[in-house]
């Protein structure tokens, strides 16, 4: 970087202040914080996003994965770019290549590293979380992108079971150059069935103890009153969501009686803009699935015509039909799903069977059939629908 623009590049409360104190921000979700994703949250009161997580390894080597994934829009800003690696020149290379592509030196304000994904795929890569007890290579990553980006450098971090560890570990990052910081309240045994609650008694110590850097709190939103429990109790700058966003994506504009429809409808028209490469189906339907989580759990059938559909009209008109029968779900639907799970799995089957007839007899040259029908399984534990590649994505 030349010395010139390091002169420019401001840091902390000034960058903050630069691009306009957000306080309610979409976290960084593999295949899930893509463009359309973006845009839609940013139309209902989200004030920054990020996305999806890149590997800074393949990014760097296969430039056909850099622009695949690089899908943006200019005047979408701010936006943080969230790289994952243990090379500090790796990810330094990472940041270079991005800031090339198009619209990035108007819309990326900031790079991020993760270091919070939980994932076995992190562990086997070594990476995320598991840097954790690492620190002198974290340090030096933080270093080199933070002495040689043109812009901020942020991480994303998951806390020790001993605070007195994650003071420390924020600590250490403010000091080797973290403009911003973003504490989820989980450790990193805390997923999947161990997930349990985040811990704001930590996130709020993280906020009195480093003060002269902005940060943000991740865990624990699902609802609007949740973000404004969270920002008095722990006293960070702004609250971030992952699964609260997933489920809601008009989550930070406080509307109880958001139409799900309508969203899910208005995500399906974000997903044509011309010019971009459309998100893969799957990815589609998945946010399908959670934004229209309510229906599906009481209207097993048009759940399932979502899963098995074929184009985006189709979902169209099932999302129609869903909403033309709104006024047949029950005010507890949670409790009817489960009271109806037996019969709703017998239900499956037999269509699932029905369908597997009517294939067999059909010409089967049609190649879209076999990348869209990915199953979208069911969660005994709560009885929720867990798409296959969500528990994986969200990592809140």
């Amino acid at each position: 970087m030349s010395e010139e623009s390091k002169g420019c590049k401001v840091s902390g409360y000034e960058f903050y202040r630069s691009i306009g104190s957000p306080k309610y921000i979409l976290a960084p979700m593999v295949d899930q914080s893509e463009l359309a994703f973006r845009l839609l949250c940013k139309n209902h009161g989200t004030q920054l996003t990020y996305t999806p997580m890149f590997h800074s390894r393949v990014w760097v080597d296969h430039k056909e994965y850099r622009n695949r994934h690089w899908q943006v829009v200019a005047g979408e800003g701010p936006m943080f770019v969230q790289f994952c690696g243990n090379e500090p020149e790796t990810v330094l290379e990472a940041t270079r290549l991005c800031m090339e592509l198009p619209h990035a030196r108007d819309i990326v304000a900031a790079f991020d590293l993760n270091l919070g994904c939980p994932q076995r795929i992190a562990q086997r890569g070594r990476y995320g979380s598991y840097l954790m007890e690492e620190q002198d290579v974290i340090r030096r990553i933080v270093e080199t992108m933070h002495r040689e980006s043109e812009v901020p450098i942020t991480c994303k971090v998951r806390i020790f079971p001993d605070v007195q560890h994650t003071l420390k570990y924020a600590e250490m990052l403010r000091d080797a150059g973290c403009q911003l910081l973003t504490v989820h309240g989980r450790t990193r045994e805390q997923r999947g069935v161990k997930q349990g609650l985040a811990d704001w008694d930590q996130i709020k110590m993280v906020r009195e103890h480093i003060k002269d850097i902005p940060v943000i709190a991740n865990g624990n939103i699902q609802t609007f009153e949740d973000v404004t429990k969270c920002m008095e109790y722990t006293g960070v700058d702004g609250i971030m969501s992952a699964v609260g966003l997933l489920e809601n994506p008009a989550l930070f504009s406080n509307q109880d009686d958001y139409d799900r429809a309508e969203l899910a409808l208005e995500y399906l028209d974000l997903t044509d803009r011309p010019n971009h490469n459309p998100p893969n189906v799957s990815y589609t339907k998945s946010h399908i699935f959670k934004v229209m989580l309510k229906e599906w759990m009481c209207f097993p059938d048009l759940r399932d015509a979502v899963q098995y559909s074929g184009t985006k009209e189709e979902m169209r008109k099932i999302i129609k039909e869903a909403d033309s029968r709104k006024k047949e779900r029950p005010d507890d639907w949670r409790t009817f799903y489960l009271n109806n799970f037996k019969e709703t799995c017998q239900q499956r089957r037999q269509a699932k069977s029905s369908r597997k007839r009517k294939h067999n007899q059909q010409d089967t040259s049609d190649g879209n059939v076999e990348e869209q029908n990915t199953p979208t399984k069911i969660d005994k534990r709560d009885g929720s629908l867990v798409d296959g590649n969500v528990e994986q994505q969200t990592n809140e």
